[in-house]
């Protein structure tokens, strides 16, 4: 297991959907002008940084192994989900969208939908 980040020195970091307990966040993940709900890749560098995923609500684990990140979730009040997608993928895209239901993206072929409904996949 490593430092989640690549081998140029940049790193992930999970930013929060910014908004108070119990509020319905499914818009700030989903608005790509908007840094809440997103996992960005920072380049300690400069402070600069770039959107790679999207909707996520506030990010509580991530690691990398494999090729791979690993990283937890908290939707709303309970949802919680458990996400891997190849570094790969984030490094150069499409940009992943972990957001739920009609927002998110089709993903084998099926639309995730919100709280109490459990998937397992590889992204």
């Amino acid at each position: 297991m490593r430092v989640p980040g690549d081998e140029n020195g940049r790193f992930f970091w999970g930013v929060g959907d910014c908004l108070p307990f119990g509020v319905n966040g499914l818009s700030s993940p989903q608005d790509d002008e908007n840094i809440c709900g997103k996992m960005i890749l920072v380049d300690p560098s400069d402070g600069s940084y770039n959107i790679v995923a999207k909707g996520i609500r506030n990010s509580q684990m991530m690691f990398i192994e494999d090729d791979m990140v690993y990283f937890s979730e908290i939707g709303a009040v309970t949802a919680e989900e458990v996400n891997a997608v190849s570094l790969t993928r984030l490094l150069n895209g499409p940009m992943p969208n972990f957001g739920w239901g009609e927002t998110g993206e089709v993903r084998l072929g099926k639309k995730f939908a919100r709280e109490v409904s459990y998937a397992i996949e590889f992204v």
